[in-house]
């Protein structure tokens, strides 16, 4: 998010604005429950914090953008995603989740 922004979007915010949409993609994919997702957007915007991504950045930028972040290997990306407030997902005990291009670019709005 910070790259995609210029660096006009601070790494707090870009931590905050991710961790709101972690928890989206992991309602979509049936990881967390809606309740839970709702709950940590809450909480990140109790702290008066953006959950969203603001409406200056190209969403068409974002997704090249995550192909090049650690979480991607080899042209796919893995998230750790969260079951609820404190819980990771887990399979095979690694805590990394396959997300499709689709979802990606559904959620982000692209």
């Amino acid at each position: 998010m910070e790259n995609v922004s210029d660096h006009k979007i601070l790494h707090g915010e870009a931590v905050a604005i991710g961790m709101a949409y972690e928890a989206v993609i992991a309602n979509r994919i049936n990881i967390m429950t809606i309740e839970e997702t709702e709950k940590i957007i809450r909480m990140i915007k109790s702290y008066d914090l953006n959950t969203k991504i603001p409406e200056s950045i190209d969403r068409s930028k974002i997704y090249p953008a995550v192909l090049f972040d650690k979480k991607a290997i080899d042209g796919t990306v893995y998230m750790s995603l969260p079951e609820q407030i404190g819980r990771m997902h887990q399979i095979d005990k690694k805590f990394a989740v396959k997300i499709d291009r689709e979802d990606i670019e559904k959620i982000v709005g692209n």
